[in-house]
């Protein structure tokens, strides 16, 4: 049998992993000034796709997209797979170019700020409280899977760590510096996260629905992937999204080359060069019952030149 591929989406990252969850959004009819969630019925204009591309961001699918918010608000921003980021952080966003010399390294994005010596600690808080709209609190097996993930990521004793806990009150989830949500749309696969931005982590990861009914691996392969994105990963394989079968193998999408035709994004000395590694946890699309979040040599290597003691 055929492994069932699932994409995974974020909200802002920079090694090369890619994750997206395949999903259709209903468009919002509303035409009054009150922004609804939802896909908004606009075109996505050229600059907005340059500006994604300098970020090493794949193009194909970028969606005029307004996230809800856990308190009510909504954001109104742009979907690239599994990456959202808000208007108002699109460009405040670092962009990149390389030279042929970078061609040997990994890539990354915007990273968060560390001190001049110890540990960063990130508050991340997991939402466990009633349904609010179409954001739900985390059920048992996926707090299960986040804690998980956060552990495998704090085993690594980098100079962040992430001091996890859960809570059933919007304000005290509102305040983490991270916050984890899930989406109780039943047709969502994968999850989202967001870039850092201006030095923070991403502020807010959220699971589909969906993605429990693949198992604890895939929670546990969705959790450490998203979680990578918040801290300044993008999808190991994002030039051509191999782990996806798209656009095809080989292909090199124009939205990710310089006009000298070198990748744009940021590389991380010593590790893969390529932009199409896709046994990394950081790849676009993941198979369900194989992939699990274990990080492998590479994700080690990566996660060790930006944030090693």
């Amino acid at each position: 049998m055929k492994p069932f591929i699932v994409k995974l989406a974020f909200i802002g990252a920079s090694v090369l992993f890619s994750v997206s969850s395949c999903q259709k959004e209903k468009l919002s009819s509303s035409e009054s000034d009150t922004p609804k969630a939802g896909i908004r019925n606009e075109v996505v204009s050229k600059e907005v796709k340059t500006k994604f591309a300098s970020m090493a961001i794949n193009t194909g699918d970028i969606l005029p997209y307004n996230m809800a918010e856990l308190n009510g608000e909504v954001t109104e921003g742009y979907l690239a797979h599994d990456i959202f980021i808000p208007k108002k952080s699109l460009w405040t966003m670092q962009s990149y170019s390389t030279t042929s010399a970078g061609r040997t390294q990994l890539y990354k994005t915007n990273t968060i700020d560390l001190p001049a010596s110890g540990t960063k600690t990130i508050n991340m808080i997991a939402y466990t409280g009633s349904t609010i709209g179409d954001i739900g609190g985390l059920n048992q097996a996926e707090q299960d899977a986040l804690t998980w993930a956060v552990k495998r990521y704090n085993d690594l004793k980098l100079k962040i760590s992430f001091k996890l806990s859960f809570s059933t009150d919007l304000n005290t989830t509102l305040a983490a510096q991270t916050y984890v949500t899930r989406d109780t749309d039943d047709n969502k696969d994968g999850g989202f996260a967001n870039f850092p931005v201006n030095g923070a982590p991403g502020k807010r990861i959220i699971v589909n629905q969906k993605t429990r009914d693949n198992g604890t691996k895939a929670l546990r392969h969705v959790f450490v992937h998203e979680i990578g994105h918040t801290i300044g990963l993008i999808h190991s394989d994002y030039r051509t999204r191999l782990s996806c079968n798209e656009p095809s193998p080989g292909e090199v999408s124009r939205y990710f080359t310089d006009d000298n035709g070198y990748p744009t994004a940021v590389h991380i000395p010593g590790t893969d060069q390529s932009g199409n590694l896709i046994t990394s946890v950081m790849k676009a699309c993941y198979t369900i019952d194989v992939d699990q979040g274990v990080f492998t040599s590479e994700d080690k290597k990566a996660l060790g030149i930006i944030y090693g003691k």
